[in-house]
This record gives C-alpha cells, structure tokens and sequence, in this order.
C-alpha cells in the first residue's frame, strides 16, 4: 500500500533549499509565542518515539522485534514486500532503522532500496527514524546507500519544523556521531534553515532541555555545527538569535560559546524587544514563589533550572553597552538585584547610571574592592547603596585604618590606604 505524494525534496549544493508541496499537509500552526521557547522541545523539534504502527504487516513486526531470521524467510516468501506502507506510511524499514537492527537494515535495502525514500505521515525517512533513536552505525549505513539523503527537507506537520534537513533533528537529538556523519554528507546544510528560518544550531539548543540542566551535550553539537559553517547570528522568525535560545532555555555551556562567538547578539533585541539577558532573567523570575515574602525563591526542584537562569544572565554581564545592561536589570525587578554587583565589578558606571542601581542590593559589598581600585567617586556611589550593615562594616573598617595610622604616627599615600582598605573589605 503506497503512501500519496512525497514529503520531502532533494536539493543539490547549488540550490537553495525549497520544500515541495504537498497536498494533504495541514494549515501552518498558530505561531509560537515570543519567551516560550524554554518549555517547548516537543512542540518545537521532530517527534522522539519509535514507530510502532505496524499494522497487520508480519515484515513490519519482524524488522521491528529485531527477528533477521524470520525477515529473510519473509523477504525470500514476497519480496516486493519490502517496499509495503502501513496506512501511516511506515515501512519495515523505518523500523528496523528505529530498533537499530543494522543486518535485517541490510537485508531490507537490498531487497526493496526504494525504502530509502519512503516516508510516514509525518514525512519521515528511515533515515530521520535512525536519527531520532540515535543509532549512528544505522545512519551510516543508510547514508552510504543513499547520501543525498541527507538534504532531504521535511514536510512535518508543525510549522515549526517544516522544511528542516536530517541535520536539524540530529541537532536535536544531540548525538555529536551522528551530526559529524551528517556534516560529512551535506556540509551545506550546516547553514540551512526551515521554514521557522531555524537553523540546526536553533534546533540542538531546543533540543537540550532533554539532556541536562546547562546544556553541556548541547555545546558539543553546537560546537560541530560552528566548526562546519553554521552563524552564530542567525535569526529566527521571531527574532531570536541561538544566543537567545539558549538564555531561555538556561543552557550555560551553550551562552558562554555562543557569546564568544557572536559578541554582538548579547545586545541584540528579538522582536517582543528582548536582550538575550533579558530572556534568561525573565525565565529565572517565572520560578520564583513571591508569596514567600520572607524568603522568596524557587522550590527545591526548580532550584537548578533556577540558578542555571542566573549563571546565563551573569555570563552576560561582559557584553553589550553598559547603559543597556544597567536599564535591563533595572527593568527585571527583584530577580535582578544579586547581579547589580557583579555588573559594577566589572563595568565603570557614570554617575546616571548608578542612579540605576538600587540600593541594598545583595552582594553589592564585595564588590568594593574592585570599584575602589578604578575610582575613589564610584566607591562613594557604592557606599552609599551599601545594606546597613555592609556600612556599618565599612564604618569599622575605616576607624581601624585610621587607629592604626595614629598608633604607628604615619600617614599612608593615598593609593596605599586605599589598597589596604580593600584588603579590609575583602577580609
């Protein structure tokens, strides 16, 4: 039973990549919106299950529960059997190549190699399936029957995904083999973009929240696809750069080379007018219990995804105008008062921009030392936004100084009294 109309096109190198028509694809979905990207892997990114949908097909039973044998017998009773469809369009060979049974992969192929190019109804090849069950060897093996395969371009239902390459949903499911194996095969599609004009390195950091908390697996993916061409400053149809990505999935390892790589995009605005910090602390403040007026924070559970939040907005700190970082975390609320230290330990502040910074803000104490090294009148602003406390410390520690030079009977240079008071401030 043939599946109706193709799924997918072939595009050469020389071409840009244009997806076929089809005519039982569904409306484009409502688009996704801005700031919500940090919860939608699955909406996002290709479908992760196996295809189960086998019908009453005994080849389709046997490929799927790794039986070589009783494939064979089957293969030598009907041959032409290897190209049937279930009514979704699912071939034994999609999932063999989901299982990760390579021999009865083999047999198939040779048996019936138009199954290369068969899809379900969700347009996928048994290429797409071998990626998403992260099977490389079968990748490989499929490539190498079959390498223009690798610039096939998906009609996935999801407007989100239409149009993306293997390499968008090797992205995805983060395994770097299968992304080199890719990469090798259609190096050209490093570059491309679906029809949501993401991009297979937009795709691995929505990919991420699968893994692990920081993304850590993401940077290895994204570090392939940067090494084969992808930018660093592509833009999606909402504005979002993979810096912004990646801030809003609190993925730290993927901010921190995104950052380095692309500087520039930690100043740029999407299109709801955000900053990648902007994203990060946003989500962070999402976590929070306000109710907790004494304490407010995240529960427990939430605390990792949490501070994941906050290492991404402070990794940003170093980047971008200092007078639109001061107005960001001004304009983040509470969730922002801890990095108003960190940003003024590292970023000179005119005296309109310390307007900006709240006072008794927590953690503005240690930075003194590095204020007072670069200016006697910013350490007076910072004094001034000091917590009580922190002042009063600061009120003892300047008595001490100047006890002690009474007792020696000298008078330390300016610059030294003021290295030996930050000594003070970080003990």
């Amino acid at each position: 039973m043939g599946a109706a109309g193709p799924r997918f096109s072939f595009i050469s190198p020389c071409k840009s990549p244009v997806l076929l028509s089809h005519p039982f694809r569904p409306p484009p979905s409502t688009r996704v919106p801005v700031g919500t990207k940090r919860n939608l892997g699955a909406q996002q990114c290709p479908p992760t299950g196996r295809i189960m949908r086998m019908g009453d097909l005994p080849l389709h039973r046997a490929a799927a529960q790794g039986q070589e044998a009783r494939v064979l017998e089957l293969l030598a009773a009907e041959p032409g059997s290897a190209a049937e469809q279930t009514a979704d369009g699912t071939t034994a060979l999609h999932l063999a190549a989901a299982g990760g049974h390579e021999l009865i992969v083999r047999h198939l192929i040779k048996a019936g190699p138009a199954a290369l190019f068969a899809t379900d109804r969700l347009g996928r090849l048994p290429l797409h399936c071998a990626i998403v069950a992260r099977h490389a060897p079968i990748v490989r093996v499929l490539l190498s029957e079959a390498a223009h395969t690798a610039t096939a371009l998906n009609a996935y239902p999801n407007a989100c995904c239409r149009g993306s390459t293997p390499l968008h949903w090797a992205a995805d499911a983060g395994d770097t083999d299968i992304v080199a194996l890719l990469l090798a095969a259609a190096p050209q599609t490093a570059t491309w973009c679906n029809s949501h004009a993401h991009s297979a390195l937009h795709f691995c950091i929505f990919g991420a929240h699968r893994w692990e908390v920081g993304g850590g697996e993401a940077a290895a993916v994204a570090r392939l696809l940067l090494g084969a061409g992808a930018t660093a400053t592509a833009i999606d149809s909402d504005g979002d750069t993979p810096l912004h990505c990646a801030a809003l999935k609190g993925c730290v390892e993927l901010v921190e080379l995104l950052a380095a790589q692309a500087p520039a995009t930690a100043a740029e605005c999407n299109h709801a007018g955000q900053l990648p910090i902007t994203c990060a602390l946003a989500e962070a403040a999402a976590l929070v219990d306000w109710s907790r007026a004494a304490e407010p924070g995240p529960c427990a559970e939430e605390r990792p995804q949490f501070e994941a939040f906050m290492r991404c907005s402070r990794l940003l700190l170093p980047y971008g105008p200092t007078q639109q970082l001061v107005e960001a975390l001004a304009a983040a609320g509470p969730v922002a008062l801890p990095l108003f230290g960190d940003l003024v330990a590292c970023r000179r502040l005119s005296p309109e921009q310390w307007q900006l910074v709240p006072a008794g803000c927590p953690g503005l104490g240690a930075a003194l030392p590095a204020v007072m090294q670069r200016s006697c009148t910013e350490a007076g602003c910072l004094a001034r936004r000091l917590p009580e406390a922190d002042r009063a410390a600061l009120h003892a520690a300047l008595l001490a100084l100047a006890r002690t030079q009474r007792q020696l009977g000298v008078a330390l240079p300016a610059d030294v009294a003021r290295q030996t008071l930050c000594f003070l401030c970080q003990e």
